[in-house]
């Protein structure tokens, strides 16, 4: 007969790192072994944009992010779980092809008087 083996998820995770050559227990971590998601924050202060993630347990979560700034798309590195923006005009939009699963909260400081109010 037929032997199944069950794979565990740890199991998963050790092919999951061999075929992508990337360190993903982070990853795993996060989103198996968590019952909360991930929560992007973002937090605009005049022409800069502080964006974070909240994990449970400040768990370590480096997931890339892309946004989307005058139609253009590029991918933002954070390996420490948070990057700082700059931008002109309005602010730029967070993960606009909705790849990750997350939650999103929005903090919005009130620019100073001599800055023009941002739009999120």
């Amino acid at each position: 007969g037929r032997q199944t083996r069950f794979a565990t998820t740890n199991d998963f995770l050790t092919i999951a790192q061999e075929e992508s050559g990337m360190k993903l227990d982070w990853f795993f971590e996060l989103y198996l072994r968590q019952p909360k998601l991930p929560k992007l924050v973002s937090e605009i202060r005049g022409d800069r944009m502080d964006i974070h993630w909240e994990t449970p347990n400040n768990l370590p979560f480096p997931m890339p992010i892309d946004i989307e700034e005058n139609g253009r798309i590029r991918r933002l590195e954070m390996p420490e779980g948070k990057v700082t923006v700059t931008f002109k005009g309005e602010a730029p939009k967070l993960d606009p092809k909705k790849w990750i699963l997350c939650e999103t909260g929005y903090s919005l400081f009130v620019p100073a008087p001599t800055t023009p109010k941002q739009r999120v």
